[in-house]
């Protein structure tokens, strides 16, 4: 908790310029490309890894497929998990999260501009299409990933 508390010490006086301008725009995903908005979220956890002195080192990209298609599903430990996830792979990569994020401030934001799916976890008809629909997105060239053992 301690480290999350220093991440936003040292980035809070960016975050109006992150969300009240970037953010907002990137939204409007009819406007701008998946790899432009990948690509702003990329550059913006790079700077929160750096801001929070964490060295990520990655085992296995090398296993993933040279062209796009693919589904990955780590195990989640810990807050940091996602930012790890974003920061390690430079294609954009989609998540199926759960729907209870989609009302989180700022969170929500973000589900939408990356094109994530929420989850109802309790609605087993509404999960079976979810994942019948990921699975076309991935036949179709998409990554994805879930954290299936998660519960934050």
């Amino acid at each position: 908790m301690k480290r999350i508390a220093l991440i936003v010490i040292r980035v809070i006086w960016r975050l109006p310029y992150w969300w009240g301008y970037k953010v907002n725009k990137y939204k409007h995903i009819d406007k701008y490309s998946a790899d432009e908005r990948y690509g702003f979220i990329h550059q913006v956890v790079a700077i929160v890894t750096r801001k929070a002195r964490v060295e990520l080192e990655c085992y296995g990209v090398e296993n993933l497929p040279k062209k796009s298609g693919y589904f990955v599903a780590p195990n989640h430990q810990g807050l940091f998990d996602p930012l790890a996830i974003f920061q390690t792979h430079s294609r954009p990569i989609r998540a199926i999260v759960k729907k209870e994020l989609a009302s989180v401030i700022l969170v929500k934001d973000v589900i939408k501009m990356l094109e994530f799916i929420p989850m109802d976890r309790s609605n087993v008809r509404e999960s079976a299409k979810i994942i019948k629909y990921v699975a076309n997105e991935v036949a179709a060239g998409k990554n994805f990933f879930v954290f299936p053992e998660g519960t934050r």
